[in-house]
């Protein structure tokens, strides 16, 4: 079965998808629309789309369309994904699925009302990096009793709107929830959040520390520093998980470092991913074709709403928290 997409928006994201979807051979590109008329048919034309909408409810209505892939800014992934749903078409949605938990809770019901696909596009899971490091904690081979996030960006200018917390939703939902979906999807069921935040060369919030705990068998406690204005330093993003005379620390996509032994000489292992396509180590592939499938045969999606709701909450906590002066807040 060919699955006929639409696209809403034509920025990297947008490209970065387009991509993978060209490779599928179940997948034929129908329509884009875009707010900005020169900037869309120049992607549909790059890709080979043929019908451009400058109105994103005229793609909502064409009946060529099964699946949208919504990747416009934040503050429309909501409603333009419930238009979709409404319309009868599966959504994959880029992050975050809402902006706040009242838009989440109404996209849920949607959802579940409708019956249709919905995916969201936390690309994290599907790195092969953390798949690697996923399987290690989950087999027993590293304990997960403390972890240390790092994930930062050089600036909140491009796009133009990521400084602009009422169409991003602030840093916690443009970037972080990431790292929040991916603690939780490694890691099990947070129990308590703790997060302090700073204004410190933004309008909002641009510098966050937060410390989670889980309810799982190690009671990992979990520190996760987050800033939006760090300069293009590299690793932008780094895991590091401490265990039983173990370790495993991650640099970006492209590698794993597992050590493990009490000597001064430990054992070590270390995974390259260094040659992998773009696309396919930043794991856009993977949740593409996972999704694609999902529609042609009826599946469970490969990232749920429930996924997508919970990551929304957790952003919330941690609003919730900062707002309290670092207050605990229980995950419930």
């Amino acid at each position: 079965m060919v699955v006929k997409v639409g696209i809403v928006g034509s920025g990297w994201a947008a490209s970065m998808h387009a991509r993978c979807l060209l490779e599928n051979v179940n997948v034929e590109l129908v329509a884009l629309a875009d707010v900005s008329k020169s900037e869309g048919m120049a992607f549909a034309k790059r890709y080979g789309i043929p019908k451009f909408y400058e109105d994103t409810g005229k793609l909502f209505e064409d009946p060529d369309v099964e699946a949208v892939y919504i990747m416009s800014p934040p503050k429309f992934h909501a409603s333009q994904a419930i238009a979709a749903l409404q319309h009868g078409k599966h959504v994959f949605s880029e992050k975050p699925p809402a902006i706040s938990l009242k838009e989440m809770e109404k996209l849920a019901e949607v959802v579940e009302k409708t019956g249709l696909i919905y995916q969201i596009g936390f690309n994290r899971r599907f790195w092969p990096v953390y798949k690697k490091l996923k399987s290690l904690v989950e087999t027993g081979k590293l304990k997960s009793y403390v972890v240390d996030i790092k994930m930062v960006r050089g600036e909140m200018e491009r796009p133009p709107w990521t400084k602009l917390s009422e169409v991003s939703g602030g840093f916690l939902y443009d970037s972080m929830i990431h790292i929040l979906d991916l603690s939780k999807w490694i890691l099990g069921k947070p129990e308590t959040i703790r997060c302090v935040a700073r204004k410190n060369v933004y309008p909002h919030f641009d510098g966050f520390v937060a410390l989670i705990e889980f309810l799982n068998e190690e009671k990992t406690i979990e520190s996760i520093t987050s800033v939006g204005h760090a300069s293009w330093v590299y690793p932008f993003e780094r895991v590091e998980v401490y265990g039983d005379h173990s370790s495993a620390i991650t640099e970006e996509n492209f590698k794993l470092t597992f050590s493990h032994g009490k000597g001064d000489i430990p054992n070590v292992e270390v995974y390259q991913f260094t040659k992998l396509p773009e696309h396919v180590a930043w794991g856009f592939k993977e949740e593409d074709d996972l999704f694609i499938e999902a529609v042609a045969k009826g599946l469970k999606p490969a990232v749920t709403v429930i996924d997508a709701y919970d990551s929304v909450k957790l952003v919330e906590s941690c609003y919730q928290s900062l707002e309290h002066s670092g207050r605990v807040v229980t995950f419930a």
